[in-house]
């Protein structure tokens, strides 16, 4: 007995309480940021650098250069993450490694990305702004800074913007 409710008879809470301790206990760590922060499953999207260095990233104006991604590109992510396609407007299917730092357009460094939420596509791009600036500035080491996006951009995001923290 329950707070003088028969626990048994609750098969809706019963459930409820064992799905947040499988989310809060049992899943690893890995789990919990990919649904908490929107990263990408590594598995799927590993990140993808191109060849090209520093010189040659930070002449390039990004904003007027192609990219070179495809629906048929994105539709092969959507479904690697099990998004319906007609859901897909809710996603923005970016680079993993942004492309101001040499990322590839490649599928191995797209992901879909959550336009809503605490952790979404419009926070990322604030941070990739800052860092490819800050690498071509000189302050940021380029093949850190791809890593830094391949490991964890939210963990980026704090160091970035240290005095917004979790926003």
């Amino acid at each position: 007995m329950v707070g003088g409710k028969n626990f048994d008879k609750m098969p809706n809470i019963r459930v409820l309480l064992v799905f947040v301790v499988f989310l809060l206990v049992l899943m690893p760590t890995e789990i919990h940021m990919i649904l908490l922060y929107s990263l990408p499953n590594p598995v799927f999207t590993p990140g993808l650098a191109s060849n090209l260095t520093k010189d040659e990233i930070c002449t390039i104006k990004w904003s007027k250069s192609p990219r070179k991604i495809t629906i048929k590109n994105k539709m092969n992510v959507a479904k690697l993450y099990n998004i319906p396609w007609d859901e897909h407007s809710k996603y923005e299917f970016d680079h993993l490694i942004p492309r101001c730092l040499g990322g590839a357009d490649d599928e191995k460094n797209l992901f879909p990305e959550i336009l809503s939420g605490p952790w979404n596509a419009h926070i990322k791009d604030k941070v990739e702004v800052r860092a490819c600036s800050m690498v071509c500035n000189g302050k940021l080491d380029l093949k850190e800074t791809q890593n830094a996006f391949q490991a964890d951009w939210v963990s980026l995001y704090k160091q970035l913007f240290p005095d917004l923290g979790d926003k």
